[in-house]
């Protein structure tokens, strides 16, 4: 956003970007750990889950591997609501510190 001449902002849009970024890669790795928990064998589909031999894993490993995954899967998608709302943002932290300021006074 240029303001005569001069940038605004671009720290917070390179920020977002590069979260931007990383999100698709945390919802991944997230994806993939939370997929290695399943014991499937053939082609499995929801309403035939139990009757393919798929299984959830229930050993300590596939458990804590489960929560890792899904710790990713969550965090990938804040990240990528989150840097949504910073480019979409018109006002940079700083100006809501300010505002916070004045608020308080």
């Amino acid at each position: 956003m240029m303001n005569g001449g001069t940038q605004i902002g671009s720290s917070r849009f390179k920020t977002a970007s590069l979260l931007q970024l990383l999100a698709p890669l945390s919802w991944s790795f997230g994806l993939w750990l939370l997929f290695l928990g399943l014991d499937i064998q053939g082609s499995a589909c929801l309403t035939c889950f139990t009757g393919v031999g798929a299984e959830i894993l229930t050993t300590p490993v596939a458990i804590a591997q489960t929560m890792v995954g899904a710790f990713f899967f969550f965090l990938g998608v804040m990240l990528f609501i989150c840097t949504l709302g910073m480019i979409a943002s018109r006002c940079s932290g700083t100006e809501v510190a300010q505002l916070a300021r004045k608020v308080e006074a």
